[in-house]
């Protein structure tokens, strides 16, 4: 995939707010990397940025980078920076190419990288971090486990009763069972009695690259070569939403915009809406978008940045940005009415904690 540098969005936020001046940034004086991961605003306001060569902050007026430091144990583990997380409690956990740590706010730095239950280095390349309803925090990737955490010490847990360790995405819906995609090899669903059943292995030609569940409780898959996907509960199977008679649209991205709507990023065919009560996907207009994964909770106003319409969500440990789904924005044109249908905010800071882009 072509990576561009950025940080277009903020160019892109400020553009669209009353004429209000931007910032750009590259790599020649504050970013570590043009190569970006994830861009993620925590609830303290600071912005973190993953890269292919580094973590960046920035607070509003300057940057930090943290590097790998082979004599620090408490650096970096890996400049590869792929997965941010930051849980109910507030500790930001950052997933790199080659194990996950804890970034530790009074002594800027980090913990010690997580072990296995013997003691070992977990050494595995994160892809993603989750924290579920019951507090637990997931782990994806080389292997997928568990991580608990002791006095700031992270300590990696093995789901024997898992049936693969290989994984890729997660989410947990809204009856607890937990989605985790594999790529190539479809997509499993663990339920909360640990009885899992996978789904697509049999399918060729299609990588599930994204997941997401709507505010009426469906599950929908993002894929290249398959398009977009949609399970069907009563017949526990996922079926095809066609676009254009065809099902070859090349999705990457799933973000709900409005009760009733669905926007999905794709790899060179622009951005397209889903209307879920009709089941049709159509063009979206104005916006020429190549591969987008953009902040679900900055397209919705103020006022429903909480708990969404009609969803079945438990108002205790309901966040919003855990289950944004992001686009990653390639290439883009606007102008002011779309600014107004998308009700898109302006980053300043401090503000509430949100996941603001992140790329596969």
């Amino acid at each position: 995939m072509m990576k561009h540098t950025l940080l277009t969005l903020f160019m892109f936020l400020s553009l669209l707010c009353h004429g209000q001046s931007y910032k750009f940034f590259t790599t020649d004086r504050e970013l570590s990397s043009s190569l970006i991961n994830k861009i993620y605003q925590d609830r303290n306001g600071m912005i973190w940025i993953a890269t292919e060569d580094g973590l960046n902050r920035y607070d509003g007026a300057k940057f930090v980078i943290y590097k790998h430091d082979p004599e620090n144990e408490h650096s970096l583990c890996h400049n590869y920076v792929r997965a941010l997380y930051e849980d109910s409690k507030g500790r930001l956990f950052v997933g790199t190419y080659n194990g996950i740590q804890l970034y530790d706010p009074a002594t800027d730095s980090f913990s010690t990288q997580a072990q296995w239950e013997d003691g070992k280095t977990f050494d595995s390349n994160i892809m993603s971090i989750l924290e579920c309803r019951n507090g637990e925090i997931w782990v994806s990737g080389n292997n997928l486990c568990t991580i608990t955490i002791t006095q700031g010490k992270l300590t990696a847990h093995k789901l024997d009763y898992y049936p693969t360790q290989m994984t890729d995405y997660m989410i947990e819906d809204r009856q607890h069972n937990l989605w985790v995609t594999q790529g190539e090899n479809g997509i499993y669903r663990l339920s909360a009695d640990n009885k899992s059943k996978h789904f697509l292995k049999q399918e060729k030609g299609m990588t599930i690259v994204d997941l997401y569940e709507d505010n009426y409780g469906d599950i929908y898959l993002a894929t290249i070569g398959k398009g977009l996907l949609k399970y069907n509960q009563p017949a526990e199977e996922f079926i095809p939403i066609l676009y254009k008679g065809k099902q070859n649209l090349p999705i990457k991205s799933i973000c709900q915009i409005s009760q009733n709507e669905l926007c999905l990023g794709t790899d060179g065919k622009g951005a397209k809406i889903f209307n879920i009560p009709k089941q049709l996907i159509t063009d979206y207009p104005l916006i020429i978008i190549t591969s987008l994964r953009y902040l679900q909770s900055t397209l919705r106003p103020e006022r429903q940045c909480r708990k969404p319409m009609d969803s079945h969500l438990p108002e205790r440990g309901y966040d919003d940005s855990r289950t944004a789904q992001q686009f990653q924005v390639h290439r883009l044109q606007i102008n002011k009415q779309e600014y107004h249908r998308l009700q898109l905010y302006h980053l300043t800071l401090p503000r509430p904690r949100r996941h603001i882009m992140d790329r596969y």
